[in-house]
């Protein structure tokens, strides 16, 4: 089954059927990848659990695997009400699964229209300047003018405000980054926006790291995004819509602990709600 999440594309397996290993799916990533002459954005693998619904693997195209994916997630939890590893189910009700041993819920809130829940971000918005060898971009980014923000929500996230998403090419100038020193090992997602306040509205494009081109969309870039504007701006005017590539909007809420003193509105997040819509294909 392929899968649409706001124009994430997946391979979706139920690995309860093919019972094969996590390194067997890495191995064969690029030829799982692969439908009738297109690549997907990387395999989902569901598998029973024993404290949770199911559980998740997250597979990118070049083999790689550990991340967190937003929009990976909220198609989990359609292939796992469509698999039957849920049964009876109904809209807006809470089912929990695993990730890389971290537990995560969400819900169908309605026909197509799929919610994950994510914890506090394992690290918030943090500057993180881009000088080395920039001179090789070219004239338009000059050393002190190319500073992004780095974000952990379960993958790595470096996110740029840029006054048109449009101009930027992203495939270039997104595994320029990707590769930058910074961000060894393990490289980083790399994301694109513009903000208008017209619309409370975020366009964002997005290179991902593992699939090594722009896709359609990314739920975590889009938290990250999210996060970053608030860290820019302010709290206000939530939720934020998301336009990604793909032009399914993706919305980012908060839902912030109550009680709470502290004026950081970081230090209050109780959970990050990524919600869109979730098609076959």
């Amino acid at each position: 089954m392929i899968l649409s999440g706001a124009g994430n594309f997946f391979t979706v397996i139920d690995n309860r059927t093919d019972a094969q290993t996590q390194d067997y799916y890495s191995k064969n990533a690029i030829s799982l990848t692969i439908s009738e002459g297109k690549q997907t954005d990387g395999i989902i693998i569901l598998n029973a659990s024993g404290s949770c619904a199911f559980s998740v693997w997250f597979v990118n195209p070049d083999g790689t695997s550990g991340m967190m994916c937003g929009n990976g997630g909220r198609c989990s939890i359609y292939a796992a009400i469509k698999y039957g590893f849920i049964e009876g189910y109904e809209d807006d009700t809470s089912i929990a699964f695993e990730v890389n041993g971290k537990q995560y819920t969400g819900k169908r809130v309605a026909r197509n229209l799929y919610s994950i829940y994510f914890s506090p971000a394992a690290e918030y918005p943090k500057q993180v300047p881009l000088l080395e060898n920039v001179a090789l971009l070219g004239d338009s980014y000059k050393k002190g003018h190319f500073c992004g923000y780095y974000v952990d929500v379960g993958n790595d996230q470096y996110v740029l405000e840029v006054a048109n998403v449009d101009e930027i090419d992203v495939n270039g100038l997104g595994k320029f980054i990707r590769y930058d020193k910074q961000f060894e090992p393990n490289g980083t997602n790399v994301n694109f926006y513009s903000y208008s306040l017209a619309n409370n509205l975020i366009a964002l494009r997005t290179y991902e790291r593992g699939v090594e081109r722009e896709t359609g969309a990314c739920g975590t870039g889009a938290i990250a995004a999210a996060l970053v504007h608030i860290k820019k701006r302010g709290y206000h005017n939530m939720p934020i819509t998301i336009l990604p590539t793909s032009q399914s909007t993706l919305t980012v809420d908060l839902v912030l602990q109550s009680g709470a003193d502290s004026g950081n509105v970081f230090d209050r997040i109780e959970n990050i709600v990524l919600t869109g819509e979730v098609s076959e294909v």
